[in-house]
């Protein structure tokens, strides 16, 4: 069998980027906050754009009249006791502070990064490629910094899981049952959740009475969440004002029906200023004619003043395509919650809208989305398939006998009950994700304090 090789050279138009594209895909993939941030920066730096607002922001002061004098009725009258009263310090500054003391200003940024990255409970859950990436340092470098905040007070801050923090903690009292430190360790972890005794024992070298004194030292003295020791007393009587979140989409139930609102749509109006565009208009009638300092600068800023509505206004409507879309597939989840979540994907989305999956996957990337109820979640809410599972692990667990916490292997046979096939092993990562305590440590917390005689009160 003769095999015959040719070439040939065949030309075929492919498709061209153009810098307008780069810009657009630029804003579509901004969250509504930093698109104010940069429109407003734009509006700063161009004459020729024109910005108008159709209502005045919520944190602006009214103006105050022409003819308006301060007195001292006036600040007699607004005067507030309260006001003198010192605002306690955030754990976030009381690291800052601390971490600013301890290392050189040279690695204040990643350390200050990290403190800020901290969850609520005091963990830190980002995934360490990324956030070594975010700051061009490779995992272990990462880790060293990482290691720094974790130095700080309160101890088990900056842990990355349940065992971690323990062990932090551990680490830094000195009262603390020597073994305590092995059932803290990776080896130990799994058998000291379940509080297996025996195996403990023998991997340890200790003997069964000392693996139980140090395991009721640890449920004892070790806290799961170290943030909450450090909240100012009597801050849920008077909470600290949140930074007010600003949705890309909000979703509103009118008449039984899902109605899909793009605030940025109709908030901030975008277009040329008329004195700019008249002289635009006298410029472009100049054709061959080379243009001075002044006309190109007429030229230019009006060219990006353009350009910039434009990609505006295209990113409002691929916005709410994508979102109209979204909620009507996903309506039951919206009207009814996560129980009633379908696997869809942001593949399917842009076969139905007509858009390539990079513009789907750009326009829904960091977009909050408000919904009926006033929650606020990302458009990864509407694509998660592991939401209804979740969902249902957190109703059992709310509903278990405080007494007689279930374990991963009992959750997954009262979802297999109810028609909902999961391995243990995926019960133990969706709790993980809930931030909800393994069995034992549930139990542990519900339970009454014991004397050191062992008699419960």
């Amino acid at each position: 069998m003769d095999l015959e090789f040719s070439q040939r050279v065949e030309l075929r138009p492919a498709p061209r980027i153009v810098p307008e594209q780069i810009f657009s895909a630029r804003l579509l993939q901004m969250p509504a906050q930093e698109l104010e941030a940069f429109l407003r920066a734009e509006f700063q730096e161009n004459p020729a754009l024109l910005m108008e607002e159709s209502e005045p922001a919520p944190d602006e002061p009214e103006p105050l009249d022409d003819d308006w004098e301060p007195s001292m009725a006036n600040e007699q009258e607004s005067e507030d006791p309260f006001r003198a009263v010192a605002r306690p310090e955030t754990l976030a500054e009381s690291l800052a502070s601390q971490y600013r003391i301890l290392y050189p200003p040279r690695d204040w940024p990643v350390g200050l990064d990290i403190i800020e990255s901290l969850e609520p409970d005091g963990y830190f859950r980002e995934d360490m490629l990324d956030a070594a990436d975010r700051h061009a340092l490779s995992v272990p470098e990462f880790e060293a910094y990482l290691a720094r905040v974790q130095a700080l007070e309160p101890a088990g801050i900056a842990a990355r899981d349940l065992r971690e923090c323990l062990l932090l903690q551990a680490a830094r009292q000195p009262e603390a049952p020597p073994i305590a430190l092995h059932l803290l360790s990776e080896d130990a972890w799994p058998l000291f959740v379940r509080r297996d005794v025996e195996p403990l024992a023998r991997q340890s070298g200790a003997d069964a009475a000392c693996v139980e004194e140090a395991m009721a030292w640890v449920r004892a003295n070790l806290r799961p969440y170290p943030a909450e020791a450090e909240r100012p007393e009597f801050e849920a009587l008077a909470p600290r004002a949140r930074p007010r979140v600003q949705p890309d989409v909000i979703l509103r139930i009118h008449e039984g029906d899902i109605r899909v609102e793009c605030p940025g749509l109709t908030r901030i109006r975008l277009g040329v200023d008329a004195w700019y565009n008249r002289l635009y208009e006298r410029v472009r009638r100049m054709r061959g004619v080379a243009l001075p300092a002044d006309a190109r600068h007429v030229v230019d800023h009006v060219d990006r003043a353009r350009l910039v509505a434009r990609a505006v206004d295209m990113r409002g409507q691929t916005l709410y395509r994508v979102a109209k879309h979204v909620t009507d597939a996903q309506r039951q989840l919206v009207l009814r919650g996560p129980r009633f979540a379908k696997p869809y994907t942001q593949k399917e989305v842009a076969a139905a809208v007509g858009l390539h999956e990079s513009t789907v996957c750009r326009a829904v990337q960091g977009k909050l989305v408000q919904l009926p109820d006033g929650e606020t979640v990302t458009f990864d809410y509407f694509f998660d398939a592991a939401l209804p599972a979740r969902e249902m692990v957190a109703e059992i667990i709310g509903h278990e006998d405080s007494s007689r916490p279930l374990n991963d292997g009992q959750i997954a046979e009262e979802m297999a009950r109810r028609g909902v096939s999961i391995a243990r092993r995926t019960v133990a990562k969706y709790r993980d994700q809930l931030h909800i305590l393994p069995r034992e440590l549930r139990r542990a917390a519900s339970a009454p304090p014991i004397d050191r005689s062992g008699a419960r009160h």
